[in-house]
């Protein structure tokens, strides 16, 4: 609307840029940041956001030598500044640096919920329950309406065996996302932990109604089906979803337990087969997580993220093989291994086949070939 009101006002633009950052829609910031220069907007305004913008997708090479510039001058953008460079500083899997940051966050800005979210976010990866959870409540005290924290709390408390206080938490989440199928998928499990099958049913049949592409939500009816013997419901359920969510064990492990329900035993083991293995490889990553005491150990860096982008989240596995390329631009492993990802990937999409080839160029010593943005 405001951009129908002034339509030729940078300023607008700008904010509209902001807005795009925040949500993850890169080209859509740029768009706007180009409409603002075009109007004559303040280049060092807008090459500010673009700094952030560089720092929030991980491009941390380039963004993190800008950063001692934005925090002397943060010019009222001290909290955007922040947000943006820990979110990147995580990324790249720069613990220590996030860290140090958040403190500094903290102290400056005591009212924001936000460094405490994502110090809980980066407990919560590690599986440090106790921790997540203190920091999910210092951000939710600070915001009680938010209701991305209160689903992380949820979570937490489901995952730490708190079901009861789980479900408090997960009503303020159902009341304050949008759409809430995700919050009141997880509110359901803790009522099935709780053994509130009835409840959990109702819950989930209006989940899976109200949103019937939600993974999330069939995984959770599914679920529901298994524990009732409704094996053949939960395997029709799953079918639209197994071959796309390959790397979502959970969901797989579901459709295997459906198939071995209704007597597909044969294609059911080699599945579980297929699990197990996968599991025992990302637990293995997770166990490189922690040891990585030393930010810059390249080789245990790579370890973790050829990993996960075999056999767990694949963005993931590439923010941490980008964090090998950020310590070793000439790390051959890592650029042969987002290569074969992205080429992979042009299959389905073209626009890909530029990142495999700068890779590709890479490995072969080209050093006139720089990042595609």
């Amino acid at each position: 609307m405001a951009k129908r009101i002034a339509p030729r006002y940078g300023g607008v633009e700008m904010q509209l840029a902001r807005v795009a950052r925040h949500e993850g829609r890169m080209d859509d910031s740029r768009r706007h940041l180009a409409n603002a220069a075009e109007m004559g907007w303040s280049a060092r305004y807008i090459a500010r956001e673009e700094w952030m913008a560089l720092a929030q997708s991980g491009s941390m090479a380039e963004a993190q030598k800008y950063l001692p510039e934005l925090l002397q001058t943060p010019e009222g953008d001290g909290a955007e500044i922040c947000h943006a460079y820990v979110v990147g500083f995580l990324k790249v899997r720069n613990t220590g640096a996030a860290l140090e940051l958040i403190d500094a966050w903290k102290m400056d800005f005591p009212n924001d919920p936000y460094p405490y979210f994502l110090r809980g976010v980066l407990e919560h990866d590690l599986e440090n329950w106790k921790q997540a959870i203190e920091f999910y409540r210092e951000a939710l005290r600070r915001k009680p309406t938010d209701g991305q924290v209160a689903l992380h709390l949820g979570r937490c408390l489901i995952s730490s065996k708190q079901p009861d206080a789980a479900i408090e938490i997960l009503d303020v989440a159902i009341e304050h996302t949008k759409p809430p199928t995700d919050a009141i998928v997880e509110k359901a499990l803790a009522l099935r932990e709780l053994g509130r099958t009835d409840e959990a049913m109702g819950l989930l049949t209006t989940a899976v109604d109200n949103d019937e592409d939600s993974v999330a939500a069939a995984l959770g009816m599914a679920q529901l089906e298994i524990e009732l013997g409704e094996y053949e419901s939960a395997r029709k359920r799953l079918l639209p979803f197994q071959f796309k969510q390959q790397r979502n064990l959970e969901l797989q492990f579901a459709y295997a337990s459906a198939l071995r329900g209704v007597g597909q035993v044969e294609q059911a083991s080699s599945l579980f087969s297929q699990i197990n293995q996968a599991r025992d490889k990302l637990r293995e990553a997770k166990r490189l997580v922690r040891e990585l005491n030393e930010q810059d150990d390249v080789e245990l860096r790579f370890q973790i993220g050829q990993t996960l982008l075999e056999y767990g989240d694949p963005q993931e596995g590439v923010w941490w093989l980008q964090s090998v390329l950020d310590l070793s631009p000439n790390h051959s492993l890592t650029h042969e291994a987002l290569a074969t990802y992205y080429e992979r990937l042009s299959n389905e999409n073209p626009a890909f086949a530029r990142l495999a080839q700068h890779h590709r160029d890479a490995i072969q010593g080209d050093e006139s070939v720089s990042p595609p943005r």
